[in-house]
């Protein structure tokens, strides 16, 4: 029951985002999270690989570990491990370089992004497709936000 109660919290904050309720996203922030968020933009088109953590190939928390990296932060290599050990964001405080974590089905695969600004994430997304920038007010995701978290 908590789980749904957060659920539907999670999902009618980010409902609230993209419909231009009082809430709104922090932009203001220039440190670490604004370079972590222009330095990921750099690998939007690189493959999809799984266990990938370079620019050859990436998965998803490849990804997020080896923009971190470049910016002299170290994080987890997994994403349950990156869930558990990033310091949690409410929603409304949710800025550049904050990580985004889905739970994608009830087989409890997760899944992270990285806010870019602008309702938007960078993430790699599956096989046969590149790093890009995704929506987050896209029906497909809204419901599946389970956590935010911070590494710097």
């Amino acid at each position: 029951m908590k789980y749904l109660i957060r659920q539907y919290l999670f999902s009618l904050a980010v409902l609230c985002l993209s419909t231009g309720c009082a809430t709104t996203i922090s932009t203001s922030n220039h440190g670490k999270g604004y370079h972590l968020a222009s330095q990921i933009k750099n690998f939007v088109g690189s493959p999809y690989s799984y266990g990938g953590n370079d620019p050859s190939g990436f998965d998803c928390s490849g990804l997020m570990q080896y923009t971190h990296y470049k910016l002299g932060i170290k994080i987890p290599r997994t994403t349950k491990a990156q869930l558990h050990r990033s310091s949690p964001i409410k929603l409304a405080q949710m800025s550049y370089g904050d990580l985004i974590f889905f739970r994608l089905n009830r087989n409890k695969n997760l899944h992270v992004g990285m806010y870019v600004g602008n309702n938007h994430m960078v993430h790699a997304p599956s096989s046969n497709k590149n790093v890009d920038f995704a929506e987050l007010d896209k029906s497909y995701w809204r419901p599946r936000i389970i956590a935010i978290g911070r590494f710097f």
